[in-house]
């Protein structure tokens, strides 16, 4: 998954991109605001690395 988020995008519009990640990115999203993480960079690099492990 590409790291192509931006802050603003339509929300409806990441859940269609992401698909089945979006339960995924959901519980980066709640860890991004825990451990406050600024950017959806980040963010994508914390999924990807989860949904790594997962496997």
């Amino acid at each position: 998954m590409r790291a192509a988020i931006h802050r603003g995008e339509n929300e409806i519009t990441l859940i269609q991109q992401l698909g089945p990640a979006w339960q995924t990115l959901r519980h980066a999203g709640r860890d991004k605001a825990l451990a406050g993480i600024t950017s959806w960079e980040e963010v994508m690099r914390v999924t990807e690395q989860q949904t790594t492990e997962s496997v």
